[in-house]
């Protein structure tokens, strides 16, 4: 149940583990990845979102400069980041991820609710993350050199 809180939850488990193939399975990122959405986050928030570093939501304590120290129960930026990856990547359900987090669905929903949209900001700008589709001419090269018809000898 949520009563076990974050320290003792399974993600706190996965997430002093650090194992990559567990990382790739439940977040849909390598640690590396992983780290450098923290990083990511963490910069956006300080730049432009100081008072969030602050933010919390009841009974969940967030810190924002919280790095490497999972011995509490505070919602540090690792937790952040790997609730919305966890949400995004899965189907899991709210009761499931409250379970996963040791937190409420409740308290769940608020964190999505905040963070998926601060992450989206950040990423929003960024160089690694922009999306760049093909030109005309190259989507037509690509065609062309996909489009192969059998040859029958």
């Amino acid at each position: 149940s949520y009563r076990l809180g974050l320290k003792r939850s399974p993600w706190r488990k996965l997430l002093d583990n650090k194992s990559s193939n567990e990382f790739k399975l439940y977040l849909g990122v390598n640690l590396v990845v992983f780290d450098r959405l923290v990083s990511i986050f963490k910069n956006y928030i300080d730049l432009h979102e100081p008072s969030q570093r602050n933010a919390s939501l009841p009974n969940i304590v967030y810190d924002a400069n919280a790095k490497n120290s999972y011995s509490n129960n505070k919602f540090c930026l690792e937790d952040r980041i790997g609730l919305i990856l966890i949400y995004i990547n899965s189907t899991c359900e709210m009761k499931y991820l409250g379970l996963l987090f040791g937190i409420s669905r409740q308290r769940i929903s608020q964190a999505i609710n905040r963070d998926i949209n601060t992450l989206v900001e950040a990423l929003k700008d960024h160089p690694d993350a922009r999306v760049s589709w093909p030109t005309d001419e190259e989507m037509a090269d690509l065609i062309e050199r996909t489009n192969r018809t059998p040859q029958i000898f």
